[in-house]
């Protein structure tokens, strides 16, 4: 059966939400109040752990024993009704679909549960990948991709991500997905590009061969 995989972060919602920056925000918040980073080196060690194990989290639980709950329970801590609504357009999409709609982030469950709710749509989505569900592997790393695939069965030539990061929709693209990139900006190396994720109507009329 064909398949949609999901972002969440700057993908469902608008990036111009700012909801993101504040998880971020609250991720150097973490390294300086509970982890003892200096603020001046909060920015360079996130880079570091980001370039060398994937994500922040991944550093901190290999150099400074955080536990991994602890800290993803404390960075999405955010009041997100603040951020998002209900998107009409994409919700009736999602109901009329036929397809399946599988979540794939490296976020974290509660809170995508809780954006999901917010938004009206989490019963349109048959599963939910999280960071935790993968393991603590996260995209773009190709393992998270692989076991979605051979958990969920899915074929890639009958699957497209739909995703707000270049990385993420590369490693898809190699695996051999079809690709959405939720961005401002085209980039011809996936097969289409919106500025909204309710666009998404119109990208599935035009991938026919999908």
């Amino acid at each position: 059966m064909k398949t949609i995989l999901f972002d969440v972060d700057n993908t469902l919602y608008p990036k111009e939400s700012a909801l993101f920056n504040e998880v971020d925000s609250r991720i150097n918040k973490y390294l300086r109040e509970v982890v003892g980073i200096a603020d001046m080196n909060v920015k360079k060690l996130r880079k570091e752990y980001l370039e060398k194990y994937g994500t922040t989290l991944n550093g901190l639980i290999k150099h400074h024993n955080v536990l991994p709950f602890h800290y993803l329970d404390y960075v999405h801590n955010v009041d997100i009704e603040k951020y998002i609504s209900v998107n009409s357009r994409l919700k009736f999409f999602l109901q009329k679909s036929k397809y399946r709609h599988i979540i794939f982030s490296n976020a974290y469950l509660p809170y995508i549960r809780k954006i999901l709710r917010i938004m009206e749509i989490e019963e349109y989505f048959e599963k939910i990948f999280d960071i935790s569900k993968l393991n603590f592997i996260p995209k773009p790393l190709f393992k998270p991709y692989l076991n979605i695939c051979k958990q969920e069965n899915l074929l890639p030539d009958k699957t497209v991500m739909v995703d707000d990061s270049l990385k993420n929709l590369l490693t898809a693209r190699k695996i051999g997905f079809k690709t959405l990139y939720v961005n401002d900006k085209k980039h011809n190396d996936f097969d289409f590009t919106i500025k909204k994720i309710e666009e998404i109507d119109i990208f599935l009329e035009k991938l026919v061969d999908f």
